[in-house]
């Protein structure tokens, strides 16, 4: 009997916010309309970005039979010295790691010179083909960072600063079963975006094939340190072998430009705009303020009882 009455006293006020919402819909739809211009405002207001895509897909895999048999010829004297034949293995990973390290992304910003486009530059002017810039933070005449508001210092960008404005620019995509791995670039014009994009990838394998450099050859300095303090012929001819394959594995890795990632579908310019997507927000708008209207007429009934 309880739920009958419950199911009774909802269906009367069901019936009531319906017979209120028709009564009043100039409310709604004025509330609608209210908030789709606001939002309207604020998507002609925002400044156009576009996007540059690359497919790409692991190049790391490198000398697996070299490295396999370096492992069973002299995994035992590699021990004795204190070393470790590395096993082949896929350096995707830990070059997306990287990539959106903050040291990584400090270094390209600044090595690239990128502090003005990332954050002084909050727009694009498409009928000059110029930057638009945020003029409380830089000074495009003098090509000088102003002073912050506490006046300490000047809004030359910070380490966090600039590998923040990265990461929202920045998307990654990593397909594990296809083997494959998508990167984007979002920037204010569209030329810029592509070849951000396409330094990215570039500093990316160089600062990948370096690393692997640098630490083969300190492996080779290491062995020929041994190999010269050794008295047996044999294990100097070991070592030497040892020696051979790592010099080779270091002129492979100097020649292959794309060390790790390698380019399947290059980055174009793109043509269209990334965002804003101006008639979305309006809609979006309209039903969020038709919505609040709703709300209002629903709380004005409750008052009333």
């Amino acid at each position: 009997m309880a739920i009958k009455q419950e199911n009774m006293l909802l269906k009367i006020g069901i019936g009531e916010f319906c017979h209120e919402l028709i009564r009043r819909w100039t409310w709604v739809a004025a509330s609608g309309i209210a908030v789709g211009i606001v939002f309207g405002i604020f998507a002609w207001t925002t400044y156009d970005t576009y996007r540059a895509d690359v497919l790409l897909v692991p190049n790391s895999v490198n000398d697996a039979s070299g490295l396999s048999a370096m492992a069973s010829q002299f995994g035992g004297l590699a021990n004795l010295a204190g070393l470790s034949i590395p096993q082949a293995k896929d350096k995707t990973t830990l070059a997306l790691q990287v990539l959106e390290s903050r040291q990584f992304l400090n270094e390209f910003a600044r090595n690239r010179n990128l502090e003005v486009p990332l954050i002084a530059v909050k727009g694009w002017n498409k009928e000059t083909d110029t930057a638009i810039y945020d003029l409380e933070k830089f000074d495009p005449k003098t090509n000088t960072w102003l002073k912050r508001q506490s006046g300490e210092s000047t809004y030359y960008p910070t380490t966090t600063e600039l590998y923040l404005a990265l990461m929202r620019l920045i998307e990654i995509e990593y397909n594990k079963t296809e083997q494959t791995v998508s990167i984007s670039f979002v920037y204010y014009e569209k030329h810029r975006s592509k070849q951000y994009l396409d330094w990215l990838i570039s500093d990316l394998n160089e600062n990948m094939r370096n690393a692997e450099v640098l630490e083969l050859q300190r492996t080779v300095d290491y062995l020929t340190e041994k190999a010269e303090s050794a008295s047996n012929v044999d294990i100097q001819t070991s070592f030497y072998r040892i020696i051979e394959e790592r010099l080779k594995a270091i002129a492979l890795a100097s020649v292959r430009l794309e060390y790790v990632l390698k380019t399947i579908d290059p980055a174009i310019t793109p043509e269209e705009k990334y965002a804003p997507k101006r008639a979305l927000i309006v809609v979006l708008g309209v039903l969020v303020g038709s919505l609040f209207g709703s709300c209002g007429i629903c709380i004005s009934i409750m008052f009333r009882r």
